[in-house]
């Protein structure tokens, strides 16, 4: 009799037990896998945060290649000026390293090339430069056209109004048209 109350008290034991097992198990089961889930959850952030760096980067470096490419632009521009206007001057009877034209070249055929230069080139690429204002008066001194020849300067001061030259052209032209002044 005490043998048959203790095999079925081993058996409920032994059913509780693999209960306890099978519910122990159950539980790690269901944390290994909430472990996987934020895992992946946590990788996929690490390569959500890394694209978004690397778009960043990405971003960066094309804004960089573009404001190289217009600074490439700019340099090639005013390069293009600064020889049309050379080319202007030349031809206009300037030297090399002179700021002002003494004598003007007579010779139309000269003066007609300087004026394309200046208005069809340089003033195409940079309506601004107080410099090719500063030619264009040249141009029309030679021609004998005082008045367009002060509005071109008075234009070149207004763009650069710290220019000497153009501040010596001006009162230049100013004696020429009005004649020198006489002191009382």
């Amino acid at each position: 009799m005490i043998l048959s109350r203790i095999v079925p008290h081993r058996k409920r034991e032994r059913q509780e037990a693999s209960s306890d097992e099978s519910a122990k198990h159950k539980e790690r089961n269901e944390f290994a896998l909430a472990v996987i889930v934020a895992l992946f959850g946590l990788v996929g952030t690490v390569l959500g945060v890394l694209g978004y760096l690397q778009s960043r980067e990405s971003l960066q470096i094309a804004r960089e290649s573009d404001s190289r490419a217009v600074r490439t632009e700019q340099l090639t521009r005013q390069l293009e000026v600064q020889q049309y206007l050379a080319e202007a001057w030349d031809l206009m009877g300037g030297e090399a390293g002179t700021t002002s034209i003494q004598r003007p070249t007579t010779d139309d055929s000269k003066l007609e090339l300087a004026r394309r230069l200046i208005v069809d080139k340089v003033l195409t690429l940079a309506p601004e430069s107080s410099k090719a204002h500063r030619y264009y008066a040249v141009y029309f001194y030679a021609r004998g056209d005082f008045r367009s020849a002060m509005n071109e300067v008075e234009t070149a001061l207004k763009l650069d109004p710290s220019s000497a030259e153009a501040q010596y052209d001006l009162t230049r032209l100013k004696l020429e048209v009005h004649g020198t002044p006489r002191l009382p």
